[in-house]
């Protein structure tokens, strides 16, 4: 799932980052809204689930800018979810960056005019990912200027979580650094 980091955790308490964190729920009203329309389509909605209230787009794009980190989640083969989710982006400002499970760790595209080209320099797998599906996500960090770069394991870094519970190295001392509650983390 993309992660959007903006600066560091330490600066918010747990309770103002967990509604950031749980942005896939809140995504699905941001289709195709244009990134100065607040208004949603008939029938959707944003819910902060915080504390049940409902907000325009524009009002989450300002809750992700805010937040040090926010996990933006999907169904892998829904379009809508991909469109969505690359409108929000669009509406961000730097110091935002954009980290995709699309992309191997440590892989960044480099800005310039084919994105495609861009992304599989950098590792992204057209064939895998069903390209162009993902296109509107990594369009709208594009139309953003927000950097754009891999957080992926490779297989048998996965293999090592899932067989052995044990991250890599770096990423356990990224987890251990890591400002959050047992529970959070």
């Amino acid at each position: 799932l993309p992660l959007v980091p903006l600066a560091t955790m330490k600066t918010l308490p747990l309770r103002r980052r967990l509604p950031a964190m749980a942005l896939a729920s809140m995504l699905a009203a941001c289709s195709a809204v244009p990134t100065t329309d607040t208004t949603l389509p008939q029938g959707e909605r944003i819910v902060d689930l915080a504390g049940g209230r409902s907000l325009s787009c524009a009002e989450l794009a300002q809750l992700v800018q805010a937040a040090d980190y926010a996990l933006l989640g999907e169904l892998h083969d829904e379009a809508a979810h991909h469109q969505r989710r690359g409108a929000l982006l669009a509406q961000l400002k730097a110091p935002a960056a954009v980290v995709a499970e699309q992309l191997p760790r440590g892989g960044k595209v480099v800005p310039g005019a084919d994105l495609l080209a861009g992304l599989q320099a950098a590792g992204f797998d057209a064939e895998a990912w069903a390209w162009p599906v993902h296109a509107p996500l990594f369009a709208g960090a594009a139309r953003a200027g927000l950097p754009l770069s891999g957080g992926d394991l490779s297989d048998r870094q996965l293999q090592d979580v899932v067989r052995q519970g044990t991250l890599p190295g770096p990423l356990q001392a990224l987890v251990d650094q890591a400002p959050l509650a047992a529970d959070a983390q």
